[in-house]
């Protein structure tokens, strides 16, 4: 997914129909240095998949920030909200917020 300059691009293995070792990065510039950086990684999934629910950029960095569901099983979501304004020099965005909630 291209979000203006930013690429979010998501990569992992597959066995027997299964997505493993699944992981997400963000690759950009922030202030003139080219970063790219693995925001979210997870081993395998139970009938679910991460989705993204808002893409854009809250806090007015012109970097983008993230707000998704994170979780790996289908029995809870754990949605999650990633901030670039919190991120360290050396990374794009930074985890800021999650909320998990069980369905059963």
């Amino acid at each position: 997914m291209l979000l203006g300059d930013y690429l979010i691009a998501a990569s992992g293995n597959t066995k027997n129909g299964q997505i493993l070792k699944f992981k997400l990065t963000i690759a950009g510039k922030k202030n003139g240095k080219t970063i790219k950086q693995t925001f979210l990684e997870q081993e395998g999934f139970d009938d679910n998949m991460i989705t993204f629910y808002w893409a854009g950029d809250i806090d007015g960095d012109e970097i983008p920030d993230f707000y998704m569901d994170t979780s790996h099983k289908y029995s809870f979501s754990k949605m999650s909200l990633f901030l670039s304004s919190q991120a360290s020099k050396n990374e794009l965005i930074k985890l800021v917020a999650q909320k998990t909630k069980y369905a059963c």
